[in-house]
């Protein structure tokens, strides 16, 4: 039979010998905010909570036949081989229900549970030193294992954060992926409480506690309390009653400042509390719902008034900028219109001037050299417009002493 271990884990954490006895929370726990640790290994640690805990791992076979009435709780400080002291959060033998195949006694499974309220990146790695260690002191004075198989450790971690878990599921995703025989591979379990809050409870303990932390309105608070009073009622434990109601004095003593739920010891106190802060809460909010609507019309108001006021000015800008641009269109539409008839004036003036000149030039040509040396000459000076080659035409009419050598001199102007 294996012996009871005295455990463990990785990371040092406040002694669980030392932590608060049931129905008390550590002194100054809302000043630390650390009560969720010792609040859910308290409540954890209930033989109802772990069988609603297998429920949710229906389709494991440890999960389906493990017998929570014979849980035990592991103690929880190891010492490591360098005399360093290491402490877990939540331990768990747990023996089976029916024996296995042949009548023989099957081995206790160890549940090792981890609260988590952050992400931890190397979760894996560290979970997965925390079973060695298992493992370490199970081996401890033994020579050999015989024909005895070591127990299964099956760890799983329970989220309570708001941020998506991020971290491995297993240490082989850790590891070098070009070794594949010598790396090792160890998943662990994962209840995200913020995301099992979204189920429904159906009873389940776990998923009650899970619907709490999701909770965000006094309404939704005190129905889910309602709802795991009932459960807690149902099953009739005691203990277990006494570990939710230390669980929800943690939750509220964080969620409801300003009122003391230390003072209320039990579930059926700490409901009807919470029924009267619910409508403290209620009242106040509808109060603040009915200023921030105010304030929120007056705010709606202001934008679609300025709305309404840019659309109306583009609209009159548009007129404006309509009127003035016709305005100044025309304006500058006359003074282009001057210009051009001025330009177009100079030049039907210039081409005047250029063809009288060139019928002077021509009529001189047929004085001198004939009527078919002028035709050729008015042929050859038809496409000459600028006055300074007209000038140098009739230079070289004077210079001619021939009709040739005129047409000749001419031809290149």
């Amino acid at each position: 039979m294996w012996h009871t271990i005295p455990f463990m884990a990785s990371k040092p954490r406040v002694n669980p010998e030392h932590r608060a006895p049931l129905g008390r929370l550590p002194k100054g726990w809302k000043q630390r905010a650390m009560w969720r640790d010792p609040a859910y290994i308290k409540v954890m640690a209930n033989p109802e909570m772990v069988d609603a805990v297998a429920d949710l791992f229906e389709d494991e076979a440890w999960a389906r036949d493990i017998d929570p009435k014979k849980l035990q709780i592991q103690p929880g400080r190891h010492v490591g081989p360098q005399f360093e002291q290491h402490y877990d959060d939540l331990l768990l033998r747990v023996g089976y229900k029916r024996p296995a195949r042949g009548g023989k006694r099957r081995p206790d499974t160890y549940i090792l549970m981890e609260f988590q309220s952050t992400v931890d990146p190397f979760m894996a790695v560290r979970l997965a030193s925390q079973i060695c260690l298992v493992y370490r002191e199970l081996t401890s004075g033994l020579r050999s294992l015989g024909s005895k198989p070591l127990p299964a450790v099956v760890p799983i971690v329970i989220y309570t954060g708001k941020r998506k878990w991020t971290s491995r599921r297993d240490i082989a995703e850790a590891i070098e992926s070009n070794v594949t025989r010598c790396r090792p591979t160890w998943p662990y379990e994962l209840l995200d409480a913020w995301r099992e809050g979204t189920r429904p409870a159906e009873g389940n303990l776990f998923l009650l506690l899970c619907h709490l932390e999701r909770g965000t309105t006094p309404q939704a608070l005190l129905e889910a309390t309602k709802a795991l009073r009932r459960r807690v009622t149902e099953l009739g434990s005691k203990r277990l009653e006494e570990t939710c109601a230390l669980w929800l004095r943690g939750l509220f003593g964080e969620r409801v400042p300003g009122e003391n739920w230390e003072e209320y010891e039990t579930m059926a106190k700490i409901e009807g509390a919470l029924q009267g802060v619910a409508k403290i809460w209620t009242d106040q909010w509808q109060a603040n719902a009915r200023k921030e609507g105010r304030r929120e019309g007056r705010r709606t108001g202001r934008r679609e008034g300025r709305r309404e006021g840019r659309i109306a000015g583009q609209r009159k800008g548009r007129i404006e900028g309509q009127r003035e641009g016709r305005i100044a269109g025309q304006r500058e539409g006359r003074l282009e219109g001057q210009r051009e008839g001025q330009r177009e004036g100079r030049q039907e003036e210039r081409a005047r001037m250029n063809a009288s000149l060139r019928a002077n030039l021509q009529e001189e040509v047929r004085d001198r050299f004939g009527e078919v040396v002028a035709a050729a000459f008015a042929n050859a000076i038809a496409n000459v417009e600028l006055p300074e080659k007209l000038v140098q035409v009739t230079l070289r009419i004077a210079a001619s002493e021939s009709g040739d050598e005129l047409l000749e001199s001419v031809r290149n102007v």
